[in-house]
């Protein structure tokens, strides 16, 4: 098997870095169009003794990367302090997610890198002023962010690297602004896929998003720089299938993860309380990275609902061939094979007492009635043993592997599951497994 890309790799490790998120505003010197968190801001800072509070709780929970955020981080007036006290605090890398706009001034950059700032992450939309300006609704942020990139490039002391909200304003733009950065001496790159929350969907839906495949020669001339040496690319919430070529460069699952647990209290409310998504909307779902997700969550909680699930008749002979919901060895496998009879024996017991169907009849069971019967005793019999299976701790080898039951009742019960309610013992060349078994 080839090795993983280095850069594969060295996105695993970073996905796996614990990190102490903390936002200082609730501001912004920039008005993007697809801002995400515009609902939140107020136009203040965060206190500041609540946010060294949360910067040193951070790290006595064991995270090593502090990321400052916002709103916009550096326009708090204790950021350097905060650096400061994150270095202090032990932190092996300190960072902040910024336009880079105060980063413009020499005297600012320093400041910061001097107290610790080990790496700054500049937003930048566009490969000149003309297409970033728009899309961040600031006239001069362009060469403001520039200005403060060389200088920190030029330092040599941080790591530099860029977030691109990609949308339709400069999904075409993509490959030159990843030319002109990389010839700066940028590295390493953020494409972030843009979604339909904050004011990208409330503002911006009809100027933002666009047709994934028809701008697949764009994205795909960008996403190639990964192949470059030295080069590193990152994807956030880029669907994969159209990632094709470059499924090194699929978002890590943990980093999903984060994202979903961002909506946590969305979620909750929709799974614990009935309280729908408010979000979701077929026009919007269309363009958002989490529609599998929420789609599967519908038909679950559908399927819950109405109590109805889908569910074939399993006979002896496919039952020695099912999936082991409990695991590979021989006590797990008669754990299995005890509830699957169990479960088909209640539900035949239900449609009886609803009056559907008597529950000794053909119809509750499945088969004849000598076997309803069968069955029926055989699940009563099987509860009783699962009682005591409960309550034993199985044997196990010196290596910890648990060994075969060969007691008299579990060698009874085995030939009994092997028979199955009409005492045949099935072939080794039975039908297969049924595709569904009961829950």
């Amino acid at each position: 098997m080839d090795a993983l890309p280095a850069t594969a790799v060295q996105h695993e490790e970073a996905a796996h870095e614990r990190r102490n998120w903390v936002r200082l505003t609730f501001d912004c010197n920039d008005r993007c169009v697809f801002c995400l968190d515009a609902h939140t801001h107020n136009g203040t800072n965060r206190d500041r003794e609540e946010i060294k509070a949360q910067i040193l709780d951070g790290r006595r929970r064991g995270a090593t990367r502090l990321i400052l955020s916002g709103g916009e981080p550096t326009i708090h007036p204790n950021f350097v302090d905060f650096v400061r006290l994150g270095r202090r605090a032990g932190y092996r890398k300190i960072q902040t997610v910024t336009n880079g706009r105060m980063f413009a001034y020499p005297a600012f950059l320093r400041a910061a890198l001097d107290a610790g700032l080990s790496e700054i992450t500049f937003s930048i939309h566009g490969p000149n002023a003309r297409i970033h300006d728009a899309l961040v609704g600031t006239r001069g942020a362009f060469d403001e962010e520039v200005k403060g990139l060389r200088g920190a490039l030029a330092d040599g002391r941080p790591v530099v690297n860029i977030d691109v909200c990609v949308n339709r304003g400069n999904v075409k733009q993509l490959p030159e602004l990843m030319a002109t950065f990389t010839a700066m001496g940028v590295r390493e790159f953020d494409l972030l896929h843009v979604i339909p929350f904050g004011r990208a969907y409330s503002e911006g839906r009809e100027v933002l998003f666009y047709d994934l495949e028809a701008m697949r020669p764009y994205l795909l001339e960008a996403f190639a720089y990964a192949r470059r040496p030295g080069i590193h690319v990152w994807l956030n919430r880029f669907p994969p299938q159209h990632l094709e070529g470059f499924e090194d460069l699929i978002q890590d699952p943990h980093k999903l993860i984060e994202e979903v647990r961002g909506r946590k209290e969305e979620y909750a409310l929709l799974l614990e309380h009935d309280i729908p998504l408010d979000c979701r909307a077929p026009e919007r779902c269309k363009h958002c990275y989490l529609q599998p997700l929420c789609d599967r969550l519908d038909d679950v909680r559908a399927d819950l609902a109405g109590r109805a699930f889908e569910v074939l008749r399993v006979d002896a002979a496919a039952e020695r061939h099912a999936p082991v919901a409990y695991g590979g060895d021989p006590a797990s496998r008669q754990h299995a094979a005890a509830r699957l009879r169990r479960v088909l024996a209640e539900r035949a017991l239900a449609a009886g007492l609803s009056g559907h169907a008597p529950e000794d009849s053909p119809e509750a069971w499945g088969g004849t009635a000598d076997e309803a019967a069968a069955g029926m005793a055989e699940a009563r019999a099987a509860r009783a043993r699962d009682r005591a299976d409960l309550t034993a701790e199985p044997a196990a080898d010196a290596s910890g592997h648990v060994l075969a039951d060969t007691s008299p009742s579990s060698r009874e019960s085995a030939a009994q599951a092997a028979a199955g309610p009409s005492g045949h013992v099935p072939p080794a060349t039975s039908p297969g497994r049924p595709d569904v078994l009961p829950p």
